[in-house]
């Protein structure tokens, strides 16, 4: 399975309201879900550069196209881990 894939079917066995970490990489050439790491975070390249929030406001934009799910960067908004509520 891709990580997409393993990512989706993570989502899909939730019951939602439901959390998770996630690990941003701006910059990346595309945004793409690469892993999951040893503690459980998932690693997320993000295309935007990581500046006035255009980073966060990719991520967001991306989960929610993925998973058909309303996501909220609960914490996090100026780091590059975040855990993120979806709903």
């Amino acid at each position: 399975m891709t990580p997409e894939e393993l990512f989706l079917a993570h989502i899909q066995s939730q019951i939602p309201p439901f959390y998770l970490a996630i690990k941003v990489i701006p910059s990346a050439q595309k945004t793409e879900i690469k892993e999951q790491m040893e503690d459980e975070t998932w690693k997320i390249f993000v295309s935007a550069p990581p500046e006035k929030g255009k980073a966060n406001a990719v991520l967001e934009k991306f989960l929610k196209k993925i998973t058909k799910m309303s996501v909220e960067i609960i914490s996090g908004s100026s780091e590059r881990k975040k855990l993120v509520k979806f709903f």
